[in-house]
């Protein structure tokens, strides 16, 4: 269906086809089809002149840094996933997107969990308790954040025991914003 709304649009850009692209490229990204997903971002970058506003370029960042950390390129997920962070603090992201620092830290937590070959996989584990601990009051996790959620949980639990994976959790969850965010 969002395939047809994208191919239907005849290279209008409206608010259909923008969130169309968005969702396709998420869901294409989380299904392992990142080259096409990908295709879909470039796509919005160049051709969607509200791209370089702060919100939208926070959204996009963050889903280049999921791409490349489902694809696990790690460097340049967590290069990314910084830029996107420091996006999503700004206020107009904030105000309109609230939840989205802790998609980045989750994104973040994703690309860590392979870091130096596994070595940073505790510190995965802290950016995805602050990032769930950091979830604005009555936030209602959608599919999309579920599957990174999943996806970027397994990744860690891979690297770490039981007991290390959740003492690392646990402390992640009493970090502040700054302090997850310097574990990026």
């Amino acid at each position: 269906m969002l395939r047809e709304v994208v191919a239907g649009q005849d290279g209008a850009q409206n608010e259909a086809t923008t969130m169309a692209r968005l969702h396709l490229a998420s869901w294409l990204g989380l299904t392992g089809r990142t080259a096409e997903a990908r295709e879909q971002l470039r796509v919005l970058r160049a051709e969607l002149p509200v791209a370089r506003f702060v919100i939208f370029d926070s959204l996009l960042t963050c889903q280049e840094a999921l791409l490349d950390a489902v694809d696990r390129r790690t460097g340049p997920a967590l290069e990314l996933a910084r830029k996107a962070l420091r996006l999503s603090a700004e206020p107009l992201s904030q105000a309109l997107t609230p939840h989205l620092y802790s998609v980045c830290l989750t994104t973040a937590a994703m690309a860590l969990a392979d870091a130096d070959g596994g070595e940073r996989a505790a510190d995965a584990a802290r950016c995805l308790g602050a990032a769930q601990a950091l979830l604005p009051a009555g936030h209602v996790v959608a599919g999309v954040e579920r599957r990174i959620l999943e996806l970027t949980e397994a990744r860690i639990r891979a690297r770490l025991d039981e007991r290390s994976y959740r003492a690392a959790y646990a402390e992640g969850g009493g970090l502040s914003l700054a302090e997850a965010t310097a574990l990026v």
